[in-house]
């Protein structure tokens, strides 16, 4: 079993321009958000939900986005490059940071039980401080610390990380979670 994959390489030119003229377009819905993760600070952040998290017993999660079939597109185009084995889209969202004031967001697991993560970052950002962090599991030591970079893609385990805000412009990212 894999434990982290980076990708600079994997979309379509499909892909891309979907990403150039939808998600970048002037008719794509963002959503102002309190708070990244579940915490009691609020570091704001625009966001749009694709795919809702099966939360509080929910079997199945709940697709609330008309840009559902471009962005599993994407994912799969990822895993299957990679061989790996894509049973149940947990979570699919776009975010969208920028300075808020929050230096970073808090160490995390996007879920409680065993799952993969993939993200992909969206465009170019001007800080490329605005790192993620991927740490081991005893949450204290870092295993990997990725720069932004466009159509970069990271793939890992259900490890704890976290990632900086930009402090100058804005960092776009999509998000996913799987079994």
């Amino acid at each position: 079993m894999f434990d982290f994959i980076q990708d600079n390489n994997f979309l379509n030119d499909n892909q891309k321009k979907f990403i150039s003229n939808s998600i970048f377009g002037n008719s794509f819905n963002w959503y102002h958000m309190e708070q990244s993760i579940e915490t009691e600070v609020s570091d704001i952040l625009l966001s749009h939900i694709v795919v809702q998290r099966p939360e509080h017993g929910q079997s199945l999660s709940k697709i609330n986005s008309d840009y559902f079939e471009d962005m599993l597109s994407i994912l799969t185009t990822f895993t299957d490059k990679h061989n790996i084995k894509l049973n149940t889209l947990l979570r699919c969202s776009i975010n969208y940071t920028f300075n808020n004031g929050i230096e970073k967001c808090r160490i995390h697991r996007d879920h409680e039980f065993e799952h993969k993560q993939l993200l992909l970052c969206l465009n170019d950002p001007i800080d490329k401080q605005a790192s993620t962090v991927i740490l081991h599991d005893d949450e204290k030591t870092e295993y990997k610390r990725i720069p932004p970079k466009q159509y970069q893609a990271i793939c890992f385990n259900n490890k704890p990380h976290y990632h900086f805000y930009p402090k100058v412009g804005h960092r776009v990212m999509a998000v996913y979670t799987f079994t």
